[in-house]
């Protein structure tokens, strides 16, 4: 009896394991045609942000040559960058004369060979 019961608790014990493992492992998959497919959309929210915190950087010295350097080095590097990955940006930005208050006004588009996007959005420092 005692045999049977070991046995049992066994069989029950390797079948529990065996779906949490399955299911656990579920959580852990990636499909890699989704990450191939949206290969380009990943760095809008980077680049956004990278061309933000730059000119917040920026902002301090109160030089607007300096912010249009900075954004120039900026736009140049990622540039750069990307096109490593396949991935073609094209940036521009217009700045007003006046400086400050800075508005800064960004347009930038990404170009894979299955994706294509365009993103705009301002700066306004005062």
């Amino acid at each position: 009896m005692k045999g049977q019961f070991f046995i049992i608790a066994s069989v029950i014990i390797v079948l529990s394991l065996a779906g949490l493992i399955t299911y656990v492992y579920d959580f852990g998959s990636i499909g890699m045609t989704e990450v191939g497919e949206m290969g380009g959309f990943e760095y809008i929210g980077y680049i956004r942000e990278s061309l933000n915190k730059t000119v917040y950087s920026s902002y301090s010295t109160n030089d607007c040559n300096r912010i249009r350097a900075d954004l120039n080095y900026t736009i140049d590097f990622l540039k750069k960058e990307l096109s490593k990955k396949g991935i073609t940006l094209i940036a521009d930005y217009d700045m007003n004369v006046v400086c400050p208050p800075i508005d800064i006004d960004f347009n930038y588009s990404l170009k894979t060979p299955k994706s294509y996007t365009v993103t705009e959005f301002s700066v306004f420092l005062v």
